[in-house]
């Protein structure tokens, strides 16, 4: 595993280019942590519909299966991880490099 393929959709604008993670030396093999996404206020985004795909490919271009997550922004706070997945968790494996567009208000 050499990298991680991003893949960003939003109700009313279609889908954003794909972007990807290449992964630390290191992380080849089995990994965890977390990927994020910045953006600018989420609160642009309250009530968009956004669906986030990912698939892992590998040196020769094998890719895994492709998982899909929606994603929802609200002002709820983060809830604390389990103590016991707390360590590998948070270790940070990259940023998506999609800049999400800010839908025109009334949609």
């Amino acid at each position: 595993m050499t990298r991680i393929v991003s893949v960003i959709e939003q109700s009313g604008r279609g889908r954003y280019p794909v972007d990807i993670i290449r992964l630390k030396k290191g992380m080849e093999g089995k990994f965890s942590g977390q990927i994020y996404l910045l953006t600018t206020s989420f609160r642009d985004f309250w009530g968009v519909t956004l669906a986030l795909t990912l698939t892992i490919e590998d040196r020769a271009g094998n890719s895994s299966k492709p998982i899909v997550f929606p994603l929802e922004f609200d002002s709820e706070p983060m809830k604390p991880l389990p103590s016991d997945m707390d360590k590998d968790l948070n270790r940070s494996i990259g940023a998506i490099g999609i800049e999400l567009t800010r839908p025109p208000y009334g949609l």
